[in-house]
């Protein structure tokens, strides 16, 4: 290019930059940018009368072409002086491309390749522009993206143009030029995208990889890639695996390099080095960048979803959602050809234990639409085999391949040693290297990189064998004669840490050295530190290599490079645990488990050295990795002691890391572990709603009473401390009255079904690990963790109730789910990847019961419908093999089971039989009857003498028959309502057990071979659906129960003690009341409930002391008094009766009977110095009553509706009853007369509960009603003073307390499950304080209860709520 050339050139970049700069490209997108097309465009751009082309208005030079007319359209306007620049062959030399590089610096330059069609940018020096590399050519380069310019990418090849030898006619010309190629927009992405999504550069790496290619390599591979792509109609999903070393990036690399634009959509390379590539929130939104890039419409969606700031970018499932999922769903696809995401080293996303992303692509990425193709590829470890099973993975390491990988193993020795090699040797020289390489490109790469460095005529022959040499040679290289101790230190602690440790943060405390950036400088080859300053290994195999694992085990402590696994965790032990009892915490501690745990780190470190001394780990490293490191330097007895320290549990607590917690439980072996494992477990879902506040009070109520039971001195110490810290704490959150023992058979709950759970089954992992599986009225099945209590996966997809779930292997091992719906369809299902395989159909109304049996060596489903049949199913192909019809009703539950050495099936029905059938011959083997009622479930079992059929009714019994002798064994009796569901097991011992579940809400064991009940099992708050049994390890035996109240809760189906969660009512608590027995003022609590009873207890122990029997019905209220200086409870009944109780004996003093319907409430009032009682019921009355003969003296009426609370409170010396209605008012009365003095109106629905207190002198009035207010009235005036409102729903109860004798307050609680406080002078919706409550508040009472903490008393006032589900919990008013 001369000088006058590159003058006019720049004269004409210059003068259309300042006509784009300043006017831009069109109305809605300006353009701040130059334009070069340069390539091989002559043909198209010479005139032709047939193309949109005019004459040039600006000739740059003769042999550089011409200008569209229309170039307006594509970013210029040559009306306005202004056009684009198009250079042709101006690159013909390395001055002209210097030239143009030159020209083509600016930051705002775009070039365009006319012969590629590709996309450069401009700001970069010595590049090749005309590159598919480097310069972003394959994607609109980062630049272009930040000036927002527009791109026209002008693609001539022979199709359009033709050839000299081949032309091609005008009219065709442009028919393909039209069609094809113009005007070719290549999409830019607007700013606020990029700076929204901040997407992950990976043109470098791309480029770089390729460069290292070998030409003829892999080419197997690339073909078989190529190949599936284009095959739409193969699988969506392709996962490569290999070994370390393989080249797997460089494959995808050079895939990317082979693919056009339009195919390959998006791209990402995971590195274990780079936090921000193996982070899955960063790879959806880099994923959807990318996307929007390739997708105009695609794009829309995304930048809207962004405005309206709905998707929280921080949130992995919802991100996916949001930005990847839902767009492509929502917009039209090619109709041919498919789409490709890429992401390669899938396994390197593995940070602190965990692999999020290979969770979210195996969960996730199959749900695409189908025309888009996935392609992952990782290192065959168990977590990927798991996960990516049913996608089935391609070996390409495997035996199959071996050639295919040796071939490409001389390829490139060939390309590499041909240079340095004389011709006669190189044969030789080849085999020699590809025996060292051991097939590993890994070790080809170095020994590339050592004969391009500094030894290009190495002898191969003393090179190192395989990346163990390699390995040896380079530490050798850099540490002659072994690590100094200053190095090795730091190794061990950049091995031992679970996550990359920081240079500056993390790595001198864990290693002791407090200078170690020089020893991390000479690592750095194998150990580079990242972008984010922590230190990474370069690859995997290294840290494997250094402490002798697999495939290194020959490796010994004789060999100075060397490092024992078990001394490096043992070093990070002793700084985690020197980080945790820093002083001055530990003076500060009073607490014995505290001091215990100090005093074994303290023996156990007592004779260490200088170097272990000195260590110091960062607390935000050692709180979550202490236990982690004791464990694995074999330190149990001080990770037990650790982990039974309440400081230590309660910073896990408090730092969100219960889970992590819980997990550190199981790596410790024994019993006391065990126990505190099943604490936490049970404590994790109170935790999780009222936070970690009630902590202390879960741990100490769980462990103390099996601690001392099994002399557990650790655990017990933790006890002790949580009740200690517990009663010293102000209760700013409700406690349970009474919580599950960890030794209990509950062992924990698994919540997060959104509906009742109708079916449950467990299974093993492949990795031993056990898992539960409960389906839902949600329309969900979920996947659990019964060790850790906690949900793991959400399978989607049906349309309706999720009826039965079945967990079942194929005959290849895959572990798979059936599932089946009121949808009458089954469904099968991936547990690992989370995935739909299948959807059957058949039935022809809803499936109420599947179950999975082998016949003919092969794996079957057989369900059973509300059609009246039982089906039978290839769970492969999802095509019916057998159909069974006899039953004259719906079939409830079907069973498989082999008698007389055949499979045969057993299935119920509401036509009150059991049936038994040969599913081969679709024939009826025999019927049994005895049930009155609808059969629920049958389960089948094994006797001495054969088989054996358990079948629940509807006619409360659980029946044992003998199918062989077609005969009833027993009968079960002992459930007071319908049997739902069972589940047979055997015992370690062999003896077969039965569990059963009913409609009153319990399980019971049963011998079913002797026939008798051995256990019962209460917790759950819903009739029980199913039930299943599972070995949780080796000889532990665990039932699973599913319910409508929406929880699946696990059993220890043979132990004893204390059984339901709460040892309190069995149905709604429906009154409170608080009073003092005893001499010292201990408080007592009784309440009364829907259950029929009124009960005793003592809030201190949360122990039950009466239990008061007598209502022949519900009970709705109970209130304390004084008769003859003895304290009595009087308690109001839906039997139309007032009785009066002994609380101390238990006994009944009084039956109070004239109200002609149910009596919703009563309150004391004394009268002439007599106690008297008050009582109104549904009759619409208000009655009086004297205790002492047991009569009504008086009947007050006025009330339109029923009555529903009463109130006495003292007036000007008066006493005055008040009442609240269904007639939506509250009336005041004088209870001598009988007279109405006031009625207050205002209330629109409803009137619950009504109470008295004094506020600023003033008598006043608090009522709570069904229209979700709370009104506050002025009794000396008779006016309402203000409306309380913001409960969501209806007002239940509301009480009023003063907690500093000069400000009163109200407490009212909602069927929003809220209990909200309330200043009563202040009117409006804001509440003081809003508790959340896990279930309906129906009743509330206050009083005080003394609190120790130490040497430390002080008075709480207590609230108490009575609940729905008929529990009862605490709160301090005093918050």
């Amino acid at each position: 290019m001369t000088a006058n050339i590159r003058e006019e050139v720049v004269a004409a970049t210059l003068k259309a930059a300042r006509m784009i700069a300043t006017e831009g490209t069109g109305e809605k997108q300006p353009a701040h940018g130059l334009l070069f097309i340069i390539g091989d465009s002559k043909e198209l751009l010479d005139p032709d009368p047939e193309l949109p082309f005019a004459q040039p208005k600006l000739k740059v030079c003769s042999k550089y072409g011409k200008f569209p007319k229309d170039l307006d359209r594509r970013g210029g306007d040559p009306s306005r002086g202004g056009d684009p620049i198009l250079i042709q062959k101006c690159c013909e030399n390395d001055a002209e491309k210097r030239a143009l590089q030159t020209l083509c610096t600016h930051d705002n330059a775009i070039v365009v390749d006319g012969a590629s069609g590709q996309v450069c940018c401009g700001g970069f020096l010595n590049r090749d522009l005309t590159s598919p590399y480097g310069t972003g050519a394959r994607t609109t380069a980062a630049s272009a993206i930040a000036v927002n310019a527009t791109c026209v990418s002008i693609k001539a090849s022979e199709d359009i143009c033709g050839t000299r030898a081949n032309p091609v006619a005008p009219d065709a010309k442009l028919e393909v030029f039209r069609r094809n190629y113009y005007p070719k927009q290549v999409p830019v992405v607007p700013p606020s995208l990029e700076s929204e999504l901040h997407p992950l550069p990976f043109e470098r790496e791309l480029k770089w990889h390729v460069e290292q290619f070998v030409p003829g390599t892999r080419d197997w591979i690339l073909d078989f890639l190529i190949s599936w792509v284009r095959n739409t109609d193969g699988p969506r999903c392709c996962v490569l695996f290999a070994g370390p070393g393989f080249g797997k990036t460089a494959i995808v690399a050079k895939l990317c390099a082979l693919l056009e634009n339009d195919i390959l959509i998006a791209v990402h390379l995971v590195q274990h080095n780079n936090a921000a590539k193996r982070d899955p929130c960063r790879m959806i939104k880099s994923f959807s960048y990318q996307i929007a890039r390739a997708l105009p419409e695609y794009r829309q969606l995304v930048e809207e979803i962004l405005a309206a700031g709905s998707c929280d970018l921080n949130d992995i499932a919802q991100l996916f959602d949001c930005l990847i999922l839902e767009p492509l769903a929502s917009i039209e696809l090619p109709e041919e050809g498919r789409l490709l995401i890429v992401i390669d080293a899938l396994d390197e996303a593995e940070h602190a234990t965990k692999n999020d992303l290979l969770d979210l692509v195996a969960r996730e990425f199959p749900k695409l639409p189908t025309r888009i193709a996935v392609l992952v590829t990782s290192r065959r470890e168990l977590k990927a085999r798991t996960k990516l099973s049913t996608l089935r993975p391609k070996v390409l390491d495997s035996e199959e391949n071996a050639e295919e990988c040796a071939n490409d193993v001389h390829k490139f020795l060939r390309a590499i040693l041909a240079p340095v090699v004389e011709p006669e040797h190189l044969e030789a020289t080849i085999t020699t290297a590809a025996a060292k390489a051991q097939g590993v490109f890994l070790y080809l790469y170095w020994l590339r990189k050592r004969l391009e460095e500094d030894q290009p005529h190495a002898n191969i022959e003393a090179l190192p064998d395989g990346l163990a040499g390699a390995y040896l040679a380079q530490f050798t290289r850099v540490f002659p004669g072994g690590f100094s101790i200053d190095c090795r230190k730091v190794l061990e602690a950049i091995l031992a840490a679970p996550v990359p440790p920081h240079t500056a943060n993390t790595l001198p405390g864990l290693s002791g050295v407090p200078r170690c950036k020089d020893i991390v400088g000479l690592l750095s080859q194998l150990f580079p530190v990242g972008d984010d300053g922590c230190v990474y290994s370069f690859h995997k195999s290294i840290p494997d290599w250094l402490m002798g694992e697999f495939p290194y085990e020959d490796r010994s402590d004789e060999d100075p490079y060397f490092i024992d696994r078990v001394a490096v965790h043992r070093r990070a032990a002793a700084a985690c645990v020197a980080a945790l009892l820093r002083e001055p915490d530990v003076r500060r501690n009073v607490n014995e488990s505290d001091v215990h745990a100090a005093a074994v780190i303290r023996e156990e470190w007592s004779g260490a050295g200088d170097d272990e001394r000195d260590l110091l780990a960062p607390d935000d490293y050692a709180l979550p990795w202490a236990i982690t490191h004791l464990v694995a330097a074999k330190q149990q007895d001080v990770a037990l002691a650790l982990l039974c320290s309440l400081r230590f549990v309660t910073l896990r607590v408090g730092a969100g890391q219960m889970a992590e917690l819980i997990a550190d439980t199981t790596k410790v072996p024994g019993a006391e572990a065990t126990l505190l494992r099943r604490a936490l477990v049970l404590s994790q879902n109170h935790v999780g709603v009222w936070g970690f506040e009630v902590l202390a009070e879960e741990l100490w109520q769980r462990l103390l009473e099996p601690a001392k039971k099994w002399h557990m001195m650790s655990v017990s110490r933790l006890a002790r401390d949580a009740r200690r810290m517990a009663r010293g704490m102000r209760i700013i959150t409700a406690r349970h009255a009474s919580l599950t023992p960890a030794n209990a058979p509950l062992q924990c709950v698994l919540e997060g079904h959104e509906g009742g759970v109708k079916g449950v089954t467990a299974f093993k992992k492949s990795d031993g690990e056990t898992r539960v599986a409960s389906c839902s009225f949600d329309h969900t099945v979920r996947v659990w963790d019964p060790m850790a209590g906690r949900e793991l996966l959400k399978l989607e997809g049906h349309q309706h109730h999720v009826l039965g779930v079945v967990a079942f292997k194929t005959s290849d091992g895959t572990q798979l789910l059936a599932s089946c719906s009121a949808d009458k369809s089954l469904r099968v299902w991936d547990p690992n990847a989370g995935v739909q395989i299948r959807k059957i159909v058949g039935h022809e109304d809803r499936v109420v019961g599947v179950t999975a049996f082998e016949m003919n060596n092969a794996t079957c489903l057989a369900s059973c419908s509300h059609d009246k049949t039982v089906r039978v199913w290839d769970p492969m192909t999802g095509r019916e093999l057998h159909k069974l019809k006899g039953h004259q009703k719906w079939v409830n539950g079907v069973v498989a089971f082999k008698m007389n050495n055949a499979m045969c099936l057993a299935s119920c029905s509401g036509d009150t039989t059991v049936r038994v059938w040969n599913p081969i011959e679709e024939r009826q083997l025999l019927r049994l009857e005895g049930h009155q009622y609808p059969v629920n479930s049958v389960v089948a079992f094994g006797a001495s003498d054969g088989p054996r059929l358990a079948s629940g009714s509807f006619d409360k019994t659980v029946r044992i028959w003998n199918p062989i002798d077609r005969c009833e064994l027993h009968k079960l009796e002992g459930h007071r309502d319908s049997v739902l569901s069972l589940a047979a097991f055997s015992t370690s011992e062999g003896t077969w057990l039965l569990a059963s579940g009913s409609i009153n809400k319990t399980v019971r064991i049963w011998n079913p071979i002797e026939g008798q009940q051995l256990n019962k099992l209460e917790g759950h708050d819903g009739l029980v659906y199913g039930l299943v049994a599972f070995e949780l390890s080796e000889g532990v035996l665990r039932l699973a129960s599913c319910s409508a109240d929406g929880t699946v809760r696990i059993w220890d189906p043979i132990a004893s003690g204390r059984t339901s969660e709460l040892e309190t009512h069995k149905k709604k608590v429906r009154g409170l009341a608080a009073f003092s027995m005893t001499r010292d003022g201990e408080p007592r609590l009784a309440s009364c409930s829907e259950d029929g009873t009124v009960r005793v207890w003592d809030p201190s122990s949360r122990s039950e002391l009466q239990k008061l029997e007598g209502h022949e019905d519900k009970v709705y209220g109970v209130v304390v008094f004084k008769l003859n200086d003895a304290i009595c409870l009087a308690s109001c009944s839906i039997d139309c009766t007032v009785r009066v109780w002994d609380p101390t004996s238990g006994r009944e003093l009084h039956e109070l009977e004239g109200h002609r319907s149910s009596v919703n409430g009563v309150t004391v009032l004394k009268m002439n110095e007599e106690v008297r009682l008050a009582s109104c019921s549904g009759d619409k009355t208000l009655r009086v009553w004297d205790l002492t003969e047991g009569r009504e003296i008086n009947t007050l009426e006025g009330h339109r509706d029923a009555v529903i609370g009463v109130v006495a409170f003292e007036m000007n010396d008066e006493v005055r009853l008040a009442t609240c209605s269904k007639d939506t008012t509250v009336r005041v009365w004088d209870p001598t007369t009988g007279h109405q003095l006031y009625v207050l109106e205002g209330h629109e629905d409803t009137v619950n509960g009504v109470v008295a207190f004094k506020m600023n002198d003033t008598l006043c009035l608090a009522s709570c009603s069904d229209d979700k207010t709370v009104r506050v009235w002025d009794l000396t005036t008779a006016r309402q003073l203000h409306k309380l409102q913001g409960h969501q729903a209806r007002v239940r109860c509301v009480v009023a307390f003063d907690p500093t004798n000069k400000t009163p307050r109200l407490a009212s609680s909602s069927d929003d499950k809220t209990v909200r406080v309330w200043d009563p002078a202040i009117a409006g919706k804001i509440a003081l304080f809003v508790l959340p409550m896990e279930s309906t508040v129906r009743c509330m009472t206050v009083f005080e209860m003394t609190a120790t903490g130490g040497d430390d008393q002080n008075d709480d006032m207590v609230c108490a709520f009575g609940h729905l589900n008929g529990t009862i919990t605490y709160w301090d008013v005093r918050f």
